[in-house]
């Protein structure tokens, strides 16, 4: 039984973790975008999508140059610098940068301002910047972070993400960029500046600082609880290391990602901010690994438990009290250290440990997790890597599955004090409580153990890459339309679709093109179809998708799959390598007909199949009908040929 639970616990575990890892949560849809040599020419501003301004910007190393004054810069003196890309390991006119100094950016944009929606306001999402820095629009102020200054005493430093409306112009936009840091190990831009529609960044920006008060939230009543826990059972120190991480990782919380703690602080200290940044490094994770000894010498001895006690307290007294040029260097020997007592935590763990019971199964979960935090943690440290939003939810996880493993312990010693107090009938009726207890646990996970599965049948249903129904789910529904029509005495509508040389698209493209030109034409056609009622498409296979729809005669079919064709056909993706148009093409083949009860569905699908192969005989962009068993079809016929 205990084996069994232990099993269902890690699959909840494993599958909680798989769907985190694979689904992009607050994922920011982001067109790279190229600036070369300061310029950038931007077609259109979608609804659902930013534009990333990465690429060579212009670039004045300890310079602040405003607007006006670039027209005494000779074009000699033109230097070209990558953003995003921090400042440390590059270098201006052949001399490397430090991480410290002033610098300025310059590039030009425009956008096409006849492609703009009345009433849609364009915005530029800024990342939050070492240490300062000023933006302009076209010679005016738009942002500024902090205060930028020549040196350390008249620079304020600020990290503030923000959301900036703007107005471009027709024609080429200016916008400029000073940035000033004088106090943080780390100077330039980490992350892209993207521009998109305002609404759309905007509401990004809100979830995201959703996300941040939640798992904030979550990790101070945790912290509390387990803090006021300890309060009344103090010889476990194990409780109150896990109360500590806990304020810890909401500390963490709330200065990354889009750093809710100066909404609130609105004049926040960045000096003290960068050195408890710091100390998630240094005192957080070594924190973490003090609760694993405790934890795991309640069954099997840890050494050097009181080393990493000692090692914390002097790490917390290097962030406090020693210059942050002093405790970064220190910081990538102590993440090797921390390393090294991960990996024998895990082996004693595994080792050791009594795998009967479920702890064993949840803590190696979380010391994975550990182990890649740990891992990010450097490489974010030393390295250009943004914040993954996947890790955030993936920290919290790994606290939550600690936590887990300290309950179950705690009430393993709780029930062990209980059972010597009670010697007596009371004894059975607090087992036969615990016991009823213990199935309504079961039931209650059993429950959720179902929602889970059905939820993940539901996305097995979904195609992958197109976020629509698969074959899968294609085929339950071709049965129950088929089912219903025959039934009712209604006409059933079948139609298939086919990307025109898309091999030669993949081939020429690449894969990664080939897939986001099949996002395109799956939501174009998906965003269409369920415009009618009844209306069903699912993507069949490779370049294929299916339509279905019911109580549509021939004539209506034949219309909505050249309603289809000619959508796809005005979205003008570009494909050079087609045999018959320079844009992507699309030919379908469409059935229409009342079932019989001596066929099958899978009659009228063979029929609408090889009326698509039929349109691809005749040349491919073109619909063609099944009637009649006979293939009728044109690029552009009338109504009543079709018929």
């Amino acid at each position: 039984m205990r084996r069994t639970k232990a099993i269902v616990s890690v699959v909840i575990l494993a599958i909680i973790l798989l769907l985190l890892l694979t689904k992009n949560f607050l994922k920011i849809d982001v067109d790279q975008g190229e600036v070369k040599k300061g310029e950038i020419i931007i077609e259109r501003v979608e609804d659902d999508r930013a534009i990333a301004l990465d690429g060579e910007w212009e670039f004045y190393w300890n310079q602040l140059i405003d607007p006006s004054e670039f027209t005494a810069i000779e074009e000699t003196d033109i230097e070209y610098f990558t953003v995003p890309q921090l400042w440390k390991g590059g270098d201006y006119k052949g001399v490397p940068l430090s991480e410290r100094g002033v610098a300025t950016y310059r590039a030009y944009f425009q956008i096409d301002m006849s492609q703009l929606e009345e009433n849609q306001w364009i915005a530029v999402k800024m990342p939050f910047v070492y240490s300062a820095y000023k933006l302009w629009l076209n010679g005016e102020v738009i942002s500024t972070n902090g205060e930028i200054g020549l040196n350390r005493e008249d620079e304020i430093p600020n990290r503030r993400p923000t959301v900036i409306m703007i107005s471009p112009k027709k024609g080429m936009n200016e916008i400029v960029l000073q940035i000033t840091n004088h106090h943080f190990y780390r100077g330039g831009i980490s992350k892209s500046i993207l521009i998109g529609e305002f609404d759309y960044l905007y509401h990004i920006r809100e979830k995201q600082i959703t996300l941040d008060i939640f798992m904030a939230g979550s990790f101070f009543i945790s912290g509390i609880l387990f803090l006021l826990l300890y309060f009344n059972r103090r010889k476990e120190k194990v409780i109150l290391y896990f109360s500590f991480v806990c304020f810890i990782f909401l500390v963490r919380a709330l200065i990354t990602n889009e750093i809710y703690l100066v909404q609130v602080f609105k004049d926040f200290n960045w000096e003290i901010g960068n050195r408890i940044e710091a100390g998630f490094s240094y005192v957080g994770i070594s924190m973490v690994l003090i609760f694993l000894g405790e934890l795991y010498n309640n069954y099997f001895p840890v050494r050097y438990i009181k080393e990493w006690k000692v090692f914390a307290g002097s790490m917390l007294i290097c962030i406090f009290f020693l210059p942050h040029e002093i405790y970064d260097k220190l910081m990538i020997y102590t993440n090797g250290v921390q390393t090294v007592y991960v990996v024998y935590l895990s082996v004693i763990l595994i080792k050791n440990y009594d795998k009967s019971l479920i702890d064993f199964y949840v803590l190696l979960v979380g010391k994975i997790i550990l182990v890649t935090l740990a891992i990010h943690d450097i490489i974010i440290t030393y390295a250009v890597i943004d914040v993954s939003t996947k890790i955030h939810i993936g920290m919290y996880i790994y606290v939550f599955s600690l936590g887990y493993a300290l309950i179950l312990h705690l009430y393993r010693e709780f029930g062990k004090v209980e059972s010597l107090m009670i010697q007596n009938d009371r004894m059975l009726k607090e087992i036969s409580k615990m016991n009823q207890g213990l199935e309504e646990l079961v039931e209650k996970r059993t429950r959720e153990l179902e929602a889970t599965n059905k939820r993940l049948y539901e996305l097995s249903m979904l195609d992958g890459l197109t976020r629509i129904p698969n074959r899968t789910s294609f085929n339950d529904k071709l049965e129950d339309y088929w089912h219903y029509a025959l039934e009712e005495g209604l006409s059933l509508s079948i139609i298939f679709c086919d990307i025109d040389f898309f091999k030669n698209y993949n081939d020429n493209y690449g894969h990664i093109e080939g897939d986001r030109a099949l996002q395109k034409i799956a939501y174009l056609l998906y965003k269409r179809v369920k415009q009618d009622d009844h209306g069903f498409i699912a993507r069949y296979g490779g370049e294929e998708f299916v339509i279905l729809y019911l109580n549509k005669d021939s004539k209506e079919t034949y219309e909505v799959a050249e309603e289809l064709r000619l959508l796809v056909k005005e979205i003008k993706i570009s494909h050079e390598f087609s045999a018959i148009a320079d844009t992507i093409t699309i030919s379908l083949g469409a059935i229409s007909d009342i079932p019989d009860k001596q066929g099958q569905a899978t009659d009228m699908l063979n029929q609408a199949d090889q009326a698509l192969y039929r349109a691809k005989q005749q040349g491919r962009n073109r619909t063609c009908m099944w009637n009649n068993y006979e293939y009728k079809g044109v690029e552009n016929p009338k109504p009543e040929n079709v018929l």
